[in-house]
């Protein structure tokens, strides 16, 4: 599968490329002009799928993917832009349109649109659903949720809706009752409850955002927690959001268009001078409505969490704003300035310039001598105001930049009956015998090696971590030279607090209480995950075994007569556990139409998902940690990656590879499993 990502700005193509490697898709080549794109497919000898900017450079992103289908007839292309729909969508064609900011689950329904809608329709055999018996929680106590649902209540605040995800929070609109107005609720992922760092990060970034006081800009109004939920509260700007305008093609007079930037410039400038960052500004910020003054969420962030210059910034609002103004003769002082600052890359402009530009070119009163008013800038408070009617469960956060890396906790657990182990080939290995097979479609000569059949499971790795209970002078014992100092093997989102029933437990115990996790269900036969690199090392050291090599681990997944799919050659969804009926939908019966499953499955199903050689979970499931490094630029190396998940769109073929996560990274779609060399013969 080959794909080429060909977006105009770099970070951006950097970051959808790393968001597609992330999701379990094969590395993508990037290019940021029409121009390299032709050059890496004449390198490469073609291209599977496009990611292409309508408005890429010199040629637009339509010209660029029609003339590369005129020669690879196959092509299937994603459109995007960063000025949204604003666009000749006649031009499109049937090829899908990913609107920005996107999430990775818009990302992963537009690649199963684009390969599967209408194709495979799902299963309708209570043959092709999981056994109930299997996951059935225990009764007697209710599993704490993940995400909040309309009309359900969290204090004084009524939820109405979810608007969206991010790292670590879910957003929602919602009415504060006390009061009578509308909010948006931040609220820390649940999984994040008990983390000290990531609490204390969720704090600080509310305290950074309450402390912006600007009258444009949307206010903080309390941080709280409610029943082990962390929260704060948003002012609900009553505007329509730029966004919104953008996708109905409305376009933005002279004086909105400049009115934005300086207060955006304005807005900017001042949290440089406080020492803050900034979230990222799209169009989703920017509220507007003809006849009234725009306002801005609140995009105040701690300075490390900015992840790009104030340059690409003020040249991506210059386009993003240039997209939408409108053509009349009155506009020209307000396109020459638009022009100018999206060329702020090849000329930067500092914000204090920027606002002095957008001030310069307001459209002039017929009084020449009437002075043009002056954006209001107000200073920064550290201020954050709390409700006195929930003052009991409200904290108050400390304004201190600390951002710090989500932690796990080492508590461990004996196992109950709760989640019980009924796969009676568990802890099988099959035998590789030694010959030649293809590797990445060339012929390599292996010797003999024994690999597991299943991936290692969260019961499996329970024992590993119990052991170290028992030894507590072994625990660094089976650690790769190279691992970070202070690391412990606790996977992410593991462990929970001390206390025999805290709100939000790791998974380690919801598998054991209650049988599913994150709307899903989940046992101690489920493959474990949120182990990095040097976890999957140190198991299986521990266990007298090691990881595979990647050119082990391929010919041990292909297919009969080297299929690259453990059932044929062809890809079906139904036969391995992809993302291709996943739903985020908290409700545990929404979700897994097509394989039977919505998240994670038991490592032997579904069965059909078994490779020639009788390796089980290849394409699906979990993608895999090999033993296997690749070599990178400026002598970095990270290691490769292989199999699919329950996150891809797709079945996986043996082929796909994933070069490009660091060996510390941990994901809930990212597993391993253990090979070892034959015994020697006496």
């Amino acid at each position: 599968m080959r794909i080429l990502v060909a977006l105009g700005d770099p970070s951006a193509a950097e970051s959808l490329a790393r968001l597609l490697v992330e999701i379990g898709w094969p590395e993508p080549s990037i290019c940021t002009t029409s121009n390299t794109a032709l050059e890496l497919i004449d390198s490469t000898g073609g291209c599977d799928i496009l990611f292409v900017d309508t408005h890429l450079s010199p040629v637009d992103g339509f010209t660029l993917r029609d003339e590369i289908r005129l020669r690879f007839p196959g092509l299937r292309a994603i459109l995007t832009s960063p000025m949204g729909v604003a666009m000749p969508l006649d031009r499109l064609g049937d090829d899908p349109f990913l609107p920005t900011p996107f999430t990775p689950t818009d990302l992963a329904d537009c690649l199963h649109y684009l390969l599967f809608e209408n194709s495979i329709p799902p299963p309708t055999s209570a043959e092709e659903s999981p056994s109930p018996e299997l996951f059935s929680p225990e009764p007697y106590s209710p599993e704490p949720p993940d995400q909040l649902i309309a009309g359900s209540r969290l204090g004084n605040y009524s939820i109405e809706s979810i608007l969206g995800e991010q790292a670590w929070e879910i957003l929602y609109r919602a009415n504060q009752t006390n009061v009578g107005r509308n909010v948006i609720l931040h609220v820390l992922k649940p999984e994040f409850a008990y983390d000290p760092a990531a609490l204390t990060a969720f704090q600080n970034r509310a305290s950074i955002k309450a402390s912006l006081d600007h009258p444009k800009v949307a206010t903080v109004y309390e941080g709280g927690e409610f029943q082990g939920i962390h929260f704060f509260s948003m002012e609900d700007i009553p505007l329509p959001s730029l966004a919104s305008r953008i996708r109905s093609e409305k376009s933005l007079p002279a004086i909105g268009a400049m009115e934005i930037l300086a207060l955006v410039a304005d807005v900017q400038s001042q949290l440089s001078q406080a020492g803050m960052g900034s979230d990222p500004i799209d169009a989703t910020h920017i509220h507007f409505q003809r006849g009234k003054p725009p306002r801005l969420s609140n995009i105040a962030a701690p300075l490390i969490d900015s992840p790009v210059t104030s340059t690409v910034e003020i040249s991506h609002l210059g386009s993003m704003l240039l997209a939408c103004l409108d053509d009349s003769p009155a506009s020209t002082p307000a396109r020459l300035t638009l022009e100018r600052i999206t060329n702020a890359t090849a000329e930067p402009l500092s914000w204090e310039e920027v606002a002095e530009l957008a001030r310069n070119s307001f459209p002039r009163p017929s009084n020449p001598d009437a002075p043009i008013a002056e954006l209001p800038v107000a200073p920064v408070s550290a201020a954050l105001n709390l409700n006195p009617a929930i003052r009991p469960i409200l904290w108050v956060v400390a304004a201190t930049a600390l951002i710090l890396p989500v932690a796990g906790y080492f508590i461990l657990s004996t196992l109950t009956s709760g989640s019980r182990i009924t796969i009676p080939d568990l802890d099988a290995m099959v035998t590789i015998p030694a010959g030649v097979s293809p590797y990445q479609g060339k012929p390599l000569d292996l010797p003999e090696f024994l690999i597991s059949k299943y991936e290692v499971t969260i019961g499996q790795y329970a024992e590993f971590l119990a052991f170290f209970e028992s030894n507590p002078s072994m625990t660094t014992s089976f650690d790769h030279p190279d691992q970070p100092a202070g690391k412990s093997h606790i996977p992410q989102n593991w462990a929970d607090m001390t206390e025999v029933t805290p709100p939000h437990p790791g998974y380690f115990s919801r598998v054991k209480r209650w049988g599913q996790y994150q709307g899903a269900p989940l046992t101690l036969e489920s493959p474990v995950f949120g182990v990095d690199w040097f976890d999957a090392y140190a198991y299986a050291k521990w266990r007298g075994h090691r990881l595979p090599t990647e050119q082990e681990w391929e010919k041990a997944a292909l297919g009969p007569d080297h299929a690259n799919f453990p059932w044929g050659k062809s890809a079906n969804p139904k036969f391995a556990n992809t993302g291709a009926d996943f739903t985020p939908s908290p409700d545990p019966k929404v979700g897994g139409g097509i394989d039977g499953f919505k998240r994670w499955s038991p490592v032997n199903k579904p069965d059909t998902d078994t490779s020639a050689a009788g390796v089980a979970g290849t394409s699906g499931n979990v993608s895999e940690w090999t033993s296997s490094w690749q070599d990178g630029p400026n002598g970095t190396k990270t290691p490769v990656i292989r199999g699919g998940n329950w996150k891809n769109s797709f079945p996986a073929s043996a082929k796909m590879r994933i070069t490009r996560l660091q060996p510390t990274h941990a994901d809930d779609a990212l597993g391993f499993r253990t090979a070892m060399d034959p015994p020697k013969k006496p």
